[in-house]
């Protein structure tokens, strides 16, 4: 699925790139939405913890405040939501048990972008919020609870790239550490 996904972004972008925008730049009172897909989860829930969903996260940033670091860089504030999904599974006197992790992930975003190269949105930032949990178990086993339906602190870092193919639309790239390690995935600006 990945590998699809990774196909889509860089066909978009060959697509695209006929009509390439050169001078987009982020600033106040600029408003992106994005959708990635991220492997793999870290989501601080121990090695025994397998994905079997990649984080598909939607964020939200907001231009707020121009002239940072020497005049080239914006403060973005936003938000984001997330869906990730994992299991635990274990075998004892052949019989197969474990239990199947939904995850839904909501918190807020904040940004830093810098105005490097023409058509790149370069930024980084931080994200907090929580996890909302559901837990499925299998097996002849049941598992106890280890808290997750609880849910838990979802806080990270990251730093990504955009690249503006038109005013509108570009492929984006974070890397970092909280949700999930690689995301890919497109941007709308409006």
């Amino acid at each position: 699925m990945y590998k699809k996904v990774l196909q889509l972004v860089i066909l978009f972008s060959f697509a695209f790139s006929g009509n390439m925008m050169g001078q987009w730049q982020f600033e106040s009172e600029t408003n992106v939405a994005q959708i990635t897909f991220g492997y793999p989860e870290v989501l601080n829930l121990g090695p025994e913890h397998k994905t079997t969903m990649p984080v598909i996260q939607l964020a939200y940033d907001r231009g707020v405040i121009d002239g940072w670091l020497d005049g080239s860089a914006t403060l973005g504030v936003g938000g984001f939501l997330g869906l990730a999904g994992t299991k635990t599974e274990y075998v004892s006197n052949g019989e197969t048990y474990g239990a199947n992790y939904s995850f839904i992930l909501i918190g807020f975003r904040g940004t830093v972008h810098y105005d490097i190269v023409d058509g790149f949105d370069i930024y980084g930032g931080g994200q907090f919020g929580t996890s909302i949990v559901s837990e499925r178990s299998y097996g002849p086993v049941h598992l106890q609870s280890d808290g997750l339906e609880r849910g838990r602190l979802v806080a990270g870092f990251f730093i990504g790239s955009r690249y503006f193919f038109y005013d509108e639309f570009a492929a984006t790239v974070e890397i970092g550490f909280g949700v999930s390690v690689f995301n890919v995935g497109a941007a709308y600006t409006f």
